[in-house]
């Protein structure tokens, strides 16, 4: 992908943004008054990750969505840097050129991150901040989880290199997911209780490409390996986001976010905890009903209107 040398630069940390892919829907009654909600997926995500829950929220908000994806995620586009920094010139450019003046920000993961510090550095472009599965800072509990999903991650890459170059999407899901239930074997007890669905509760990030061939869906020479200290969010002027914030928490993550709150509630005082039981990492996914309902009451459900049948338009 070649980059857009037209694009203003974060003159502070001299970072030129590059372009993010992003999708959109407007639901049928849209309430054109309201800032819109902005998906943003983690790490080895994109936009799919909210398939199951965007539109269902979009309709019962009224309010129109974006789903953006990171660099080197996706479709937007790839570069050999990545960072927080990047990360948060790439969304400051796509609120300015997307003519978003402000947005409730919904973010898992590394997208929970972004979340938290648009919010601490443009507090007046957010209007609240739903956050799954994520620290605002590393103690020795995260930095043990994030280095071993990192190792997981490198063994995936040289397990999918063993795969045949004809390998379906399919087939390679069916190979991979088991190592990661090896290697998280917490996440084994909602694996297993989906499974009779045929379901699963995520996905190995890889997709069938143009040429017919199954790769990563993001740039795994950059992304994997990228130092956590590149990911810290900037905490040395004491910011404090005042507006309504929501962490969603599994019980079982890897991460353990929710057993280090101080810093949260330090930098994001109004904010409200749902620990969920045997969630892992991915909430949207693994418990979407709820991860819907908790979403849209937080963030300001509307009245539906209804049929003469009953059922809402």
């Amino acid at each position: 992908m070649e980059f857009n040398s037209s694009l203003p630069t974060d003159s502070k940390n001299m970072i030129a943004p590059v372009k993010l892919y992003s999708m959109t829907y407007t639901p049928d009654i849209c309430d054109e008054t309201l800032a819109p909600i902005i998906f943003i997926p983690g790490f080895y995500s994109t936009n799919r990750t909210f398939a199951g829950v965007r539109y269902i929220i979009s309709r019962r908000t009224k309010r129109r969505i974006f789903v953006i994806e990171l660099r080197n995620h996706g479709m937007s586009e790839y570069s050999d840097d990545f960072s927080l920094s990047h990360c948060i010139a790439d969304f400051e450019n796509f609120m300015e050129t997307s003519n978003i003046s402000r947005a409730v920000l919904a973010g898992h993961s590394m997208g929970g991150k972004l979340a938290l510090a648009m919010a601490l550095k443009h507090p007046d472009k957010v209007e609240k901040v739903i956050v799954e599965d994520v620290n605002v800072v590393f103690t020795e509990l995260t930095i043990e989880g994030y280095s071993k999903n990192l190792l997981l991650m490198k063994f995936l890459n040289h397990k999918f290199k063993e795969l045949p170059s004809d390998v379906s999407e399919s087939e390679a899901q069916r190979q991979l997911v088991p190592h990661v239930l090896k290697f998280w074997p917490k996440a084994t007890q909602n694996y297993s209780k989906l499974k009779s669905n045929s379901k699963i509760p995520f996905r190995v990030p890889l997709y069938t490409n143009a040429s017919g061939k199954v790769a990563w869906e993001f740039n795994g020479d950059v992304v994997i390996g990228t130092p956590l200290d590149k990911l810290n969010i900037d905490l040395s002027l004491n910011p404090i986001y005042t507006g309504d914030t929501l962490l969603l928490a599994g019980e079982v993550s890897f991460t353990g976010t929710h057993k280090e709150m101080d810093a949260f509630y330090k930098h994001f005082p109004n904010l409200t905890c749902e620990v969920i039981p045997n969630v892992f990492h991915t909430y949207h996914v693994e418990c979407p009903e709820l991860y819907i309902k908790l979403v849209s009451k937080f963030i300001g459900e509307e009245k539906f209107e209804f049929h003469e049948s009953g059922a809402p338009l």
